[in-house]
C-alpha cells in the first residue's frame, strides 16, 4: 500500500500477486533435473538455430552486396545513357540551329538575287531574319535585310544577266507559228 515519507510524496510497496504451491523436497531434484536435460537439449537448439541465423544473415548480406554491386552497374548504366542523351540532345540542337541557318541563308540568298561565291555567305548575319512561332521565317526581315545587305555588300552579289536585247534568231511577229502551219508547210520549212 501506500505510506507518506517526509517529503509528502507517497511510497509505492509493490505486491506479490504469485500464488504460494509448497513443494514436496522428492519431486523438485526429479523436476530440476528433467529441466535440465531439456534446458540442454534446448540450448543445443538454440546454438544451432542461431548458427543457422547467421549462416541466413551472411549469405543475406551477400544478396544484398550483390545487389549493391548491381545497382552500381545500373547506376554506371544510366550515367552512360544519361551521356548518351545529352550527346544526342546537343547534336540535335546543332542540327536544328544548322538547318535553321541554312534555311535564313538560302532565303536571303534568293532575295538578294544570288552570291557570286559561296564563301560569302559567312558574311549573313543571321540574327537579323526572324523566325516566326510557326517555324517559318519572317518574309519582311528577310526582305528587309535584303536590301541591307545588297547596299553594305553589293560586290558579292550576283549580277543578274538579263540580256538587253532579244537573240538573233527570235522568231519574227509576221512569220506564222508551227501550230498553225500544216504538215507540208512544215516539212517544207524544215528542209530549208
Amino acid at each position: 500500500m501506500t505510506e507518506s515519507n517526509n517529503d509528502n510524496q507517497p511510497v509505492v510497496e509493490p505486491v506479490d500477486n504469485t500464488p504460494e504451491v509448497a513443494e514436496e523436497p522428492n519431486q523438485s531434484s526429479e523436476q530440476e533435473r528433467v529441466d535440465y536435460a531439456k534446458y540442454r537439449e534446448l540450448l543445443d537448439e538454440k546454438k544451432k538455430e542461431q548458427k543457422k541465423a547467421r549462416e541466413y544473415e551472411a549469405k543475406l548480406k551477400e544478396v544484398e552486396e550483390g545487389k549493391l554491386v548491381e545497382q552500381q552497374r545500373y547506376k554506371e548504366l544510366f550515367e552512360a545513357r544519361d551521356t548518351e542523351l545529352n550527346t544526342l540532345k546537343s547534336e540535335l540542337e546543332a542540327k536544328s540551329r544548322s538547318e535553321l541557318e541554312r534555311m535564313k541563308r538560302d532565303a536571303l540568298i534568293r532575295e538578294v538575287g544570288g552570291l557570286r561565291r559561296d564563301e560569302y555567305a559567312k558574311f549573313i548575319d543571321m540574327d537579323k531574319i526572324i523566325l516566326e512561332s510557326d517555324g517559318n521565317l519572317n518574309s519582311e526581315s528577310v526582305k528587309e535585310y535584303a536590301k541591307e545587305f545588297k547596299k553594305n555588300f553589293a560586290e558579292l552579289i550576283r549580277e543578274r544577266s538579263m540580256p538587253s536585247q532579244t537573240p538573233d534568231k527570235a522568231p519574227e511577229v509576221s512569220e506564222p507559228s508551227f501550230n498553225s502551219l500544216s504538215s507540208e508547210e512544215m516539212l517544207k520549212r524544215m528542209k530549208n
